[in-house]
């Protein structure tokens, strides 16, 4: 729409609140109404009765109300009796767009993280949280939830590169934990991902969780170059 010569931008109608003489056609999401006469105005309770009653003083415009959020509801578009469409354009809107280039980044990042997990034994790839990275954790007995546990890449060599400095650290800690689990559980095989491991701050301490049921835990302690276990505990269903 045009506001003294300046288009102003309107986002948010739902689909149903549009007349269908001016509906976007093709996927497109945006209506310039730049050629027409246009009141905007919002409203809260009773929006169409008074989109309604603009309407009849200025019957020749094009009326789009908008809701105010905190005092009702209504929105739409009011046209002209026997109005023209034929100076109506249609566009890409900027929300659109974005949403459309999100998508995109987000099947890029997809290909990426089959691309890796095809190319690198013995990992779980994932997609981020924010759909902008991959995830890597390694496919073994032992995870834990320390963002520094978990590599995370844009790019099949970064990939790489990333998982060969930490496979010695998840190899490590998988050994040990299956050790440690193996030592208080019957069981012979936990299976992959299900033994959970805490690192605590000062990085010479530890607990590895050895029944889920029970939760109970043990405690092992960094004395030199060697892990010595120090307790067990259980800290209840």
């Amino acid at each position: 729409m045009r506001r003294k010569g300046e288009v102003i931008t309107k986002d948010g109608f739902e689909n149903r609140s549009v007349p269908t003489a001016i509906m976007p056609p093709n996927g497109l999401t945006g209506i310039d109404l730049t050629s027409y006469s246009v009141i905007f105005a919002t409203f809260g309770r009773g929006g169409y009765e008074k989109a309604k009653a603009l309407h009849e003083k200025a019957p020749g415009a094009i009326v789009v109300y908008k809701y105010e959020w905190r005092n009702g509801w209504g929105e739409g578009v009011l046209l002209p009796e026997r109005f023209n469409s034929s100076r109506v354009r249609f566009y890409k809107s900027a929300k659109q767009a974005l949403a459309e280039e999100k998508e995109a980044k987000k099947n890029a990042m997809e290909a990426l993280r089959r691309e890796i997990a095809e190319a690198i034994p013995g990992i779980i790839a994932r997609m981020a949280y924010t759909n902008e990275a991959v995830e890597i954790h390694p496919n073994q007995e032992v995870y834990s939830s320390r963002s520094a546990w978990v590599v995370y890449a844009t790019a099949l060599e970064e990939a790489k590169e990333e998982v060969a400095k930490m496979r010695p650290i998840w190899e490590e800690w998988n050994a040990r934990g299956l050790e440690v689990f193996h030592r208080h559980s019957e069981k012979k095989n936990p299976g992959y991902g299900s033994i959970a491991l805490i690192i605590g701050n000062s990085e010479d301490e530890a607990e590895i969780n050895v029944d889920h049921n029970t939760q109970a835990w043990a405690s092992l302690r960094k004395e030199g170059e060697n892990w010595i276990e120090v307790g067990f505990r259980v800290r209840g269903c």
